[in-house]
């Protein structure tokens, strides 16, 4: 059965890049993932941010088995974006701003 789910701003894509800001000192304009943070606080050499377009947890949960090294290896869920498409979700965590700042022709009339 599929469930809808909406953005946590607070735990989403977003904070993503907001966590690796502050490990490099620099004021997150967002909040941060607690458990990136831990995970960075282990100051690795480097950092890199791997996107997989598309994979949800709906696709891994059906698609890989519970000892599979995604599953094994998986800290933390996070949400996605509104509108969930790629061209957002990519430009999120790379401009550090909500989709309503990237595009505002996509704000209702009020």
């Amino acid at each position: 059965m599929f469930t809808s789910l909406w953005p946590d701003y607070r735990h989403s894509i977003l904070n993503i890049s907001n966590s690796i800001l502050a490990h490099y000192h620099v004021a997150p304009k967002y909040p941060t993932i607690p458990a990136l943070d831990k995970d960075l606080s282990q100051n690795p050499k480097n950092v890199i941010l791997w996107i997989l377009d598309g994979m949800g947890m709906n696709v891994l949960e059906k698609s890989l088995p519970k000892n599979a090294f995604l599953r094994k290896h998986l800290t933390d869920t996070l949400t996605s974006v509104f509108p969930p498409t790629t061209a957002t979700a990519l430009l999120m965590p790379l401009t550090l701003q909500l989709h309503l700042q990237i595009m505002p022709h996509l704000q209702q009339a009020k």
